[in-house]
């Protein structure tokens, strides 16, 4: 068996989808041959053949909102195609949805829905025009949660083609040094630390988030890039929290954990249904982080962080009900245990790598054996 995934954005490009397809990918390739069809930083087509899968990046010639743009998807899917036995195709990717339902080989398809598209309005006639065509061709619709199928009209026209599996994260990514945590700790000794990490968009929230800093007494660490890092940093210098909020940019994995292991807690302020599932979560769930989340409607945000079990959930867009949590938080070091436990004891039953893929691999002989 042979599968061919279909991304947006290629390695090293950070965020909660690439993240979880390399995950993935280093788990499947143990029992199948799988490898990446992406759009890469630069002009060029490049191929890159690494110890795990190959990656296939096509030169980008700008974006449009969110979306990479690139003048050869079609032609490399159509040429690659007669090579694989089942195309992974990961949405929204408005350009991959394209090129898929022109294609008219006989491929199966396994469509994963990763999010609605929420927020470019004017597009969606257009675009769920074209992700209706590819839902209706795809063999199998993995979806991350089942709230997320719950609110998503289009998936619920093709309910029977749907299987509900999370997001998974590989421990080995993100594990932690003793020398890497001491020294965060050193630099951070005089007050609590709370951390966030992601994209700096619109629908993670860090704007409440650095205002309900007003009044928490510890230090906020931020880690990510994206177009709002200006923003954020004029808000930071406009709240006067220059000395307590921290804007670290882009950290690489081989460090990560060491933050996560640090960090007292992990708040996730999200506002929008984009936060499909928040995969960060179960990164500080592995390290026994208690986590902060919001409560957007549909979204399953809230099915991976549960509260009172793992954390605690907040209205969003509600910097006071972020400050409240994170003081309450805090200050009851025993609850906090109590949830940061329970969180990884979910890690392990859950949200694991291995399991994830299994199960995805199971979906891939069902439908190679239905054709």
């Amino acid at each position: 068996m042979r599968v061919l995934h279909v991304g947006k954005f290629c390695p090293p490009v950070k965020g909660g989808m690439e993240t979880f397809i390399v995950d993935l990918l280093k788990y499947l390739c143990r029992s199948i041959d799988v490898d990446l069809l992406c759009v890469r930083e630069g002009l060029r087509d490049r191929v890159v053949r690494t110890p795990f899968y190959t990656i296939y990046g096509l030169g980008r010639i700008g974006n449009i909102l969110s979306c990479p743009i690139t003048l050869n998807l079609y032609g490399w899917l159509k040429a690659l195609i007669p090579h694989y036995s089942i195309l992974h195709v990961h949405l929204p990717h408005p350009l991959a949805t394209l090129a898929c339902i022109l294609d008219n080989s006989r491929i199966p398809i396994v469509v994963h829905w990763h999010s609605d598209i929420v927020r470019q309005q004017i597009f969606s006639p257009i675009y769920e025009w074209m992700v209706m065509k590819l839902l209706d061709k795809a063999d199998a619709i993995i979806a991350t949660s089942p709230y997320y199928v719950k609110g998503s009209q289009l998936l619920n026209r093709f309910i029977d083609k749907v299987h509900v599996v999370p997001l998974g994260v590989d421990p080995h990514r993100i594990e932690a040094t003793h020398e890497g945590v001491e020294k965060i700790k050193v630099t951070y000794r005089d007050r609590p630390i709370i951390l966030t990490v992601g994209r700096l968009v619109y629908y993670k929230g860090f704007e409440y988030l650095i205002q309900a800093m007003r009044e928490v007494d510890a230090y906020l660490i931020i880690i990510g890039i994206g177009p709002y890092y200006t923003r954020l940093e004029r808000l930071i210098r406009c709240h006067k929290l220059e000395g307590r909020v921290k804007l670290l940019g882009y950290v690489p994995s081989n460090t990560l954990g060491n933050y996560y292991a640090a960090c007292d807690l992990f708040v996730l302020p999200s506002i929008e249904r984009s936060e499909a599932f928040g995969i960060v979560q179960v990164e500080a769930m592995y390290h026994s982080k208690p986590v902060i989340s919001t409560d957007i409607p549909y979204s399953g945000v809230t099915w991976v962080n549960e509260h009172n079990v793992t954390g605690w959930v907040v209205p969003p867009r509600n910097p006071k009900a972020l400050a409240d949590a994170i003081r309450y938080l805090l200050n009851d070091v025993a609850l906090s245990k109590r949830l940061g436990e329970n969180g990884r004891r979910k890690f392990g039953q859950r949200f694991h790598i291995k399991y994830i893929a299994s199960y995805i691999y199971k979906i891939y002989e069902d439908i190679t054996a239905d054709n």
